[in-house]
């Protein structure tokens, strides 16, 4: 009696309406945006130099150059938030971190100043691993790494709070002024999380998957 009544549920469940993974057109949406990320792409490798491919299905960040992969950054997890937007290029606006890395100022010296500088080259430690990447078309996108030590725990549990409380008001908002409005949480390794912040430029072009 209970087999019965367990294929009978199974039955029901695998003959759904609402078990869009069988669905015909939920398929073919799925094969189109592909085939649009796929073809944006490919545009990119004839038209730009540098570019950054986000494929957020895959959990991967590709650092690419004429088509060819200079370098691959795994993501950990992927959190998303808002509206799905359009598969295109955009152009990275602004990158921000609580502690940002600076060099000395460098002033120019006079001809009579014989005294002698050095000029500090930033290295991969400097660079933060908690930060956001605000992109084209109000996409927003924190990246953070896995907590370690008491700091990361308060940094992450914050950023926690920020996303459940924050997020919908900023999404109201935006409602309110007719804008879309994305976002994105990305968890990466620290030293993975670092390279993104060095290569990935304010100015840079970037490819972007909405779904994860």
């Amino acid at each position: 009696m209970k087999l019965w009544a367990f294929c009978s549920i199974l039955t029901l469940f695998l003959c759904s309406p609402a078990n869009a993974l069988i669905r015909p057109e939920a398929i073919s949406r799925q094969v189109d945006r592909e085939n649009k990320f796929l073809n944006e792409e490919l545009k990119l490798a004839r038209e730009k130099g540098l570019y950054f491919v986000f494929n957020l299905k895959d959990r991967v960040i590709s650092i690419k150059a004429r088509g060819v992969t200079l370098r691959e950054l795994r993501v950990e997890k992927v959190r998303f938030w808002g509206d799905y937007f359009e598969i295109k290029p955009r152009t990275l606006r602004k990158k921000s971190a609580l502690f940002k890395p600076e060099r000395e100022e460098i002033k120019p010296l006079k001809p009579e100043d014989t005294k002698k500088f050095e000029l500090d080259a930033l290295e991969l430690e400097d660079m933060p691993s908690n930060y956001k990447l605000l992109i084209d078309d109000h996409i927003s996108v924190s990246v953070r790494t896995k907590a370690r030590g008491i700091f990361s725990w308060a940094m992450n549990f914050l950023s926690g709070i920020k996303w459940y409380m924050w997020r919908p008001l900023q999404t109201l908002w935006n409602f309110v002024k007719r804008e879309t409005f994305s976002a994105i949480y990305l968890e990466l390794d620290k030293e993975q999380a670092r390279m993104l912040y060095w290569y990935f430029t304010e100015g840079s072009v970037n490819l972007m998957s909405s779904e994860s």
